[in-house]
């Protein structure tokens, strides 16, 4: 509980600091997780933070891999990014058609996905790990 007055100070000290949103998120997250909390808000709450950490802040892989425990935890199973990175991880596999099956529904999800809309948003920071994942995209069928 004291981590958790602490980043809402830090959020009040500079409500732009999206770690602290993302950070509160987590606590939130893993009190639903491991029944800590009764609150029933707790997972939404948790939800409401991360994509506002998000929104402040898009690079940070750690929110968006958050996100995804959220949306998994509510049941709620049309998070692009986790139908991206399945078709992606498939690809690697070598198992192409199931990974053009998730790359499908990726693209209903979101419609207009490119390549190059990609290469300009993932925030990898070595570019042979950004060329490793837009080539297993490009086999799973993102063009």
């Amino acid at each position: 509980m004291e981590a958790r007055r602490l980043l809402v100070k830090a959020m009040d000290l500079d409500p732009q600091y999206a770690r602290a949103y993302m950070e509160l998120s987590w606590a939130h997250l893993q009190s639903w997780q491991f029944g800590w909390s009764t609150d029933p808000g707790s997972l939404e709450r948790a939800r409401e933070l991360a994509e506002r950490a998000i929104a402040l802040d898009d690079t940070l892989v750690a929110g968006h891999s958050l996100l995804g425990q959220i949306y998994l935890g509510k049941k709620e199973h049309n998070f692009i990014p986790a139908h991206a990175y399945l078709a992606v991880v498939l690809a690697e596999m070598g198992r192409e058609k199931e990974a053009r099956e998730a790359w499908a529904k990726a693209s209903q999800l979101s419609p207009g996905v490119s390549l190059a809309g990609i290469r300009e948003r993932l925030p990898y920071r070595r570019p042979a790990d950004l060329d490793r994942f837009l080539t297993a995209a490009n086999r799973a069928g993102l063009h």
